[in-house]
């Protein structure tokens, strides 16, 4: 290489330091620049702490918000639950209200039926008393009709019982359920008669024979129900008979204290009345068939007569049949009630005493070992009456069994 060769080489590879060689301007410029950047960074930095910080505040309050919605929407139910408690509550305390009104009202109504009630029962024992020992007997009667053996009774309304015009009611003075009258052990009360919201106690009346219908005495009803207590007698009645006969108006029918039924005709009474009683009308006479205790009757244009209680005995004896007539039964002493009913009473008084103990040890032929036995069965008329075991005869056995119907004298 020549000398100049190497000058101009030399000159250029100075040239080229020189223009590599930075200056102390761009120096700092490149110092700011990464002062900068490293700010920039940390900034950045920053911004990213905060953001993070910033989501996770974010799901907090979202958190915190469902929170709040579901607590909102549970105290919303908690509020709803509380209003229909709170109206539960409200229906029970009127609805105790109401209740205890009706208690009151049912109190007092009781205390002014106990003071009326307690008048005319002290202004009745007056009267009995003024009347002397013979008005004692319809008190006394309501036990239950004395005869042992009856196995039929008969409420007739006849004079011998109860006088021609007698009336019972309101305005005599009779409160609703007050015994009036007593009959072969038939006790009858008055009764309020009802139709719908109508009630009413007006007037029972004995009155005269009717020619179109009843040749004796009969009860007329005006607005008003009687009620026959047969649970006195001496004998379950299965089966009761009344004559009736409807002019007009409506009436009222209940047998043993179960549905009131309220018709517009006595033949519009249903076939099964009550609980294990079948009903049956014809000929003016309701029939009440099975075990009856007691019946109410009432009416507004009605007339009823001969109230009858029947025993199961007769029914037996009877076959069923009512209209067999005495032909059908055994009835040596005639008093129209068949023998096998009435064991032990040999006079026909319905009750067993010292006549039918004479008339017993007259029919007595001594002892019996066993049936078929000889005797003097028929020797003193009716003495099967008082052959208790059917042996034809009557020996010890029948001693015994007369023993426990003895009544005394």
């Amino acid at each position: 290489m020549s000398a100049f060769s190497r000058i101009r080489f030399g000159a250029l590879l100075v040239g080229g330091v020189i223009m590599v060689a930075p200056t102390p301007q761009a120096a700092a410029q490149t110092a700011n620049l990464r002062r900068d950047i490293l700010e920039s960074q940390r900034r950045l930095e920053a911004v990213r702490a905060e953001r993070a910080r910033l989501q996770r505040e974010m799901g907090d309050l979202t958190n915190r918000v469902r929170n709040v919605s579901g607590e909102l929407l549970n105290i919303e139910r908690q509020l709803s639950a509380s209003r229909s408690a709170l109206a539960e509550v409200e229906f029970q305390a009127e609805a105790t209200t109401v209740q205890i009104e009706e208690s009151s009202r049912s109190l007092i109504q009781a205390r002014e039926r106990l003071s009326e009630g307690t008048a005319i029962l002290q202004r009745r024992l007056r009267d009995i008393y003024k009347r002397g020992p013979e008005s004692m007997g319809l008190m006394l009667s309501v036990a239950g009709y004395a005869g042992s053996t009856a196995v039929a009774a008969t409420m007739t309304f006849e004079p011998g019982t109860v006088s021609l015009g007698t009336a019972y009611g309101l305005e005599f003075g009779h409160s609703a359920g007050e015994l009036v009258l007593v009959e072969r052990g038939i006790v009858m009360s008055v009764r309020k008669f009802r139709l719908r919201s109508f009630v009413a106690l007006k007037t029972a009346r004995i009155m005269g024979p009717r020619p179109d219908r009843f040749p004796t005495h009969v009860l007329d009803l005006d607005n008003i129900s009687v009620h026959f207590d047969f649970s006195r007698l001496a004998f379950e009645a299965t089966l009761i008979t009344i004559e009736f006969c409807q002019y007009g108006g409506n009436v009222n029918i209940a047998v043993n204290g179960e549905t009131l039924h309220q018709l517009g005709r006595v033949e519009d009474l249903p076939r099964q009345v009550a609980q294990g009683v079948t009903a049956t009308i014809g000929d003016g006479v309701i029939t009440l068939t099975g075990a009856v205790t007691d019946l109410l009757v009432g009416g507004q244009e009605l007339s009823i007569d001969n109230v009858t209680a029947v025993s199961e005995c007769i029914l037996s004896a009877l076959g069923g049949d009512l209209d067999a007539g005495d032909s059908a039964i055994e009835d040596c002493n005639h008093n129209g009630i068949p023998d096998e009913c009435t064991p032990g009473d040999v006079d026909g008084d319905e009750t067993v005493g010292l006549p039918d103990h004479v008339k017993f040890t007259q029919c007595l032929a001594g002892p019996c070992a066993a049936p078929p036995c000889s005797g003097s069965s028929g020797s003193a008329g009716c003495c099967s009456i008082v052959d208790f075991d059917n042996s034809e005869s009557v020996d010890l056995r029948d001693v015994a069994a007369f023993q426990r119907v003895f009544d005394g004298p």
